[in-house]
């Protein structure tokens, strides 16, 4: 018997396998469920846009199918362990579905209130519980039906330790009203000289923008040559003055205060 060619004949398979299979997961891949497992842990952790979108969309497309009574395809967005009840709402036909919004309730467990508009009836809110682990995603329990959520409160102004120094403040109010009317008015590169890291910024160039004034001028003492600012912009864009409300982060170059960051941020081109 010819072992060289047996061996070949074996490897050329192999290969031949081992490709075949990786094409079938590109086309069909697997889909990741986790493990029903209830986590105590940390009730107070962020939602990262990375976790909550995946978790919404699980609880979305759960929901659809739940309330649609195709619980075979809801089954697919469950997280592994666990079992829908036999018992369910009676089914309706969907007009539209969307999240709501999401927050954290434990480690890995999100909690996603999920807006329905049946048809022909008004909306209807639903609280869907999501474990989230790395990447993978599942549903651990049965929609919750609810009231539509209330809009959050105003937050208060965070309070800014305010500068004394009248010089600091008058080198911080020109820096910002420079930006504002490069930032209407001028190009990208206008904007470089009041930038700490010299780089060229985006300026409203898609709108008829003009620069008016600023009001409710607020800026911090400096700490570390650094210094915190906040104001209120008055623009005319597009023939119409709207109030605009930014913050500023400076840092001290020599004798001169230039802008580390702000909020919103503004892009470099």
């Amino acid at each position: 018997m010819n072992w060289r060619m047996v061996r070949l004949v074996a490897s050329t398979g192999l290969i031949v396998f081992l490709a075949a299979k990786g094409a079938f997961d590109i086309v069909f891949p697997h889909q990741q469920n986790v493990s029903a497992e209830k986590t105590t842990e940390n009730k107070n952790a962020p939602v990262f846009v990375e976790s909550s979108q995946g978790a919404e969309n699980y609880a979305v497309y759960f929901t659809n199918y739940w309330l649609t009574g195709d619980m075979e395809s809801a089954q697919k967005y469950a997280a592994t362990g666990f079992e829908i009840p036999k018992d369910a709402p009676k089914p309706i036909k969907i007009e539209t579905i969307s999240p709501w919004g999401a927050r954290s309730i434990d480690k890995n467990k999100v909690s996603v209130i999920v807006r329905v508009k049946p048809d022909k009836s008004n909306p209807i809110f639903l609280d869907v519980p999501v474990v989230v682990d790395q990447g993978r995603y599942g549903v651990i329990g049965l929609p919750n039906f609810i009231p539509q959520p209330a809009p959050a409160n105003m937050p208060g102004d965070t309070d800014v330790n305010l500068t004394q120094d009248t010089q600091t403040r008058q080198q911080v109010e020109q820096v910002i009203e420079s930006f504002f009317r490069q930032y209407t008015a001028g190009t990208p590169d206008d904007l470089t000289n009041l930038y700490a890291d010299g780089k060229p910024r985006k300026v409203l160039s898609d709108l008829s923008a003009t620069f008016l004034s600023i009001s409710d001028l607020e800026v911090s003492d400096p700490t570390n040559n650094k210094l915190y600012a906040r104001c209120v912009a008055h623009l005319n864009i597009n023939g119409a003055i709207v109030p605009q409300q930014y913050e500023f982060w400076f840092e001290k170059d020599g004798n001169r205060w230039l802008i580390d960051s702000t909020n919103p941020v503004i892009s470099t081109p």
